[in-house]
């Protein structure tokens, strides 16, 4: 929160109130005449406290008769108060809250503290869901480059495990699971979280530096290897030869650098074959960290992805896309044997044969291997129907700018808008005064066949 319209003809106190509330960073907006307030543009402040006799007027009338706006919450304060007047108010949404004056200027300020927690609650809560971050206590989540999507409790834990792995200083850590289900994005996530100073990345089948390492060991040189590496991610552990093992099994028994390593279960193959050091694998394994497979994730989960990787081809292309309801029904019940490469690489195919001015997935858009009639009929459509209500209903979309939506992809970014095209009455003007932008929603093609036909002023 931060600017308010604050309306109160009592000057002096007035002036307390701004005072107070602007000591806690709050812009505030005073206003003491009936013609100041008509005169404020809508949809400019986060909230607005207006007395409910203001200048001789009754504001609660007004504003229930649509004679008074300001496109944001509305708090009336009042040294009287109808408890039923209120309470028919606020569940009609005509106000947000009625405040008293007896409360005084402390209880006030007390009540717009709550409100900015709640506001920041909220838009934490829509940045958890545009991050795929679940189930972890603020202030244990940090920017990555590479996100890490995490709905199904499996997948929470691990990613709470990459972080107290993490945090442990003196911990190596192994991340296993199949082919394409991310231990390369989770495995960068540990090492971001462990800030290293110097971080080394070997790809798989580059054990060149091993055997540098291995040498330099041997012969006692007592130098910092490749410039003093504090943390070192070994990509493809499975692969990893005989002799090269011996090498970064005397690198790790001297303790001074963490290893964070991917793997396929192929690993345990080894190990049970004698082909693997089983020492070396005592000495890595201080963290397992197992990925399931896509087909093992809730179906929730895959809708995360499936937004997730649409909305990096909305960026590419510069708008924004869609998935009809046959082609979500096929993307959450194909068993994806490539695990989240395969997703991905089957929706930019799917973009990349819309044709021009196409911006709607369709169930044509994808190879018929992928479903048949009887899949896509016996879908459970209310999957997804019910993650993006559950989440809709948790969230004060009143405290939402366009500036949180459009981080949202397909059907979650319209079902956000709904409520604000609702309440604009598909007055495009309003529309943007209620999202706090200047953005030309009317460009957006299936927002333009909303207003199809209106001015934009919505006459």
């Amino acid at each position: 929160m931060k600017r308010i319209l604050l309306a109160e003809d009592d000057k002096s106190l007035a002036e307390e109130y701004k005072k107070a509330i602007e000591r806690g960073g709050i812009e505030v907006d005073l206003v003491s005449t009936f013609s100041s307030l008509k005169s404020r543009t809508p949809g400019d402040y986060d909230l607005a406290i207006v007395n409910r006799l203001f200048d001789g007027k009754e504001i609660d009338r007004l504003l229930e008769k649509g004679e008074l706006s300001f496109n944001a919450r509305v708090v009336l304060i009042s040294a009287h108060i109808d408890a039923e007047r209120a309470a028919e108010l606020m569940d009609r949404g005509v106000i947000f809250d009625f405040w008293h004056k007896a409360e005084g200027i402390p209880g006030i300020i007390k009540k717009l503290e709550r409100l900015k927690r709640e506001t920041r609650d909220v838009r934490e809560k829509l940045s958890r869901f545009y991050n795929g971050v679940f189930g972890l206590d603020e202030g244990e989540i940090r920017p990555v480059g590479r996100e890490v999507i995490a709905y199904s409790p499996e997948m929470v834990e691990a990613l709470s495990a990459a972080l107290r792995y993490a945090r442990r200083k003196d911990l190596n850590v192994i991340v296993i699971g199949e082919p394409g289900t991310g231990r390369s994005t989770l495995a960068e996530y540990i090492l971001h979280h462990m800030e290293p100073r110097s971080p080394l990345v070997v790809e798989k089948g580059e054990w060149g530096f091993l055997e540098e390492l291995g040498e330099a060991l041997t012969v006692g040189y007592g130098k910092k290897v490749e410039g003093g590496h504090d943390v070192v991610l070994i990509e493809g552990l499975e692969e990893l030869p005989g002799d090269e093992q011996t090498c970064l099994l005397n690198y790790v028994k001297r303790g001074k650098t963490r290893v964070v390593a991917t793997a396929t279960e192929a690993l345990y193959k080894r190990l049970q074959e004698g082909k693997f050091s089983g020492e070396l694998y005592q000495y890595l394994a201080g963290g397992v960290i197992y990925l399931p497979p896509l087909r093992k994730r809730l179906k929730e989960e895959v809708a995360l992805l499936i937004e997730h990787f649409l909305r990096r081809e909305d960026e590419k292309r510069e708008e924004r896309l869609g998935l009809s309801e046959e082609a979500y029904g096929i993307l959450l019940n194909y068993p994806w044997p490539g695990n989240l490469v395969e997703l991905e690489q089957r929706l930019k195919a799917a973009v990349a044969s819309l044709k021009k001015g196409e911006n709607l997935i369709r169930a044509a858009h994808f190879p018929s291997d992928m479903y048949s009639e009887e899949l896509v009929r016996s879908r459970n459509e209310a999957v997804y129907r019910n993650f993006v209500e559950n989440l809709l209903s948790s969230l004060d979309i009143s405290q939402l700018t366009y500036e949180d939506i459009k981080k949202m992809s397909g059907e979650l970014y319209y079902a956000l808008l709904k409520p604000f095209i609702e309440m604009s009455g598909r007055d495009l003007a309003l529309l943007k005064k209620l999202l706090k932008t200047d953005e030309a929603l009317e460009k957006d093609p299936l927002l333009a066949q909303l207003f199809k036909g209106k001015k934009k002023g919505g006459q």
